[in-house]
């Protein structure tokens, strides 16, 4: 009978894979840039191993993550809303990934703050004059697809 795996480590092997993905690398570029195969990128990921703290720094480097962004969903809410929201509600679907894929290219910071300003006005266009949610743009009498 197999060991159980331990829902922090499936949790940050789940969150390693979210960002790898998010950096558009594969397992076998991330094993290679900290020295193991992909199959162990794989059983990390999967949470059937365990990383270890050396391990989890050289990875984080390489995606150029904070250590701490592994344990989303691990860490009890705080006044950090990073840390409030579960990754599964924040990168659910295939396009929020490419989204954020697409992101992570932009390296001009004025152009990265010109992104998070037009995302204000979209999300604000979204609401009605008493600040609720009128629902997907799609649904929307003005919307043009």
């Amino acid at each position: 009978m197999g060991e159980i795996i331990h829902p922090i480590d499936r949790i940050v092997g789940r969150n390693v894979r979210m960002m790898r993905a998010l950096r558009g690398m594969s397992q076998t570029a991330l094993g290679q840039q900290v020295g193991v195969t992909f199959q162990q990128i794989q059983k990390y990921e999967k949470g059937t191993n365990r990383v270890s703290a050396s391990m989890l720094f050289e990875i984080a480097k390489v995606l150029d993550a904070d250590v701490k962004s592994f344990f989303v969903e691990a860490l009890p809410s705080s006044d950090d809303q990073h840390f409030a929201v579960p990754v599964a509600e924040t990168f659910g679907t295939k396009l929020d990934l490419q989204i954020m894929q697409k992101l992570f290219e932009v390296r001009d910071a004025r152009v990265k703050r010109q992104i998070l300003e037009l995302l204000d006005a979209i999300i604000d266009g979204q609401r009605d004059p008493a600040g609720e949610d009128r629902g997907s743009s799609a649904s929307h009498p003005d919307y043009v697809g």
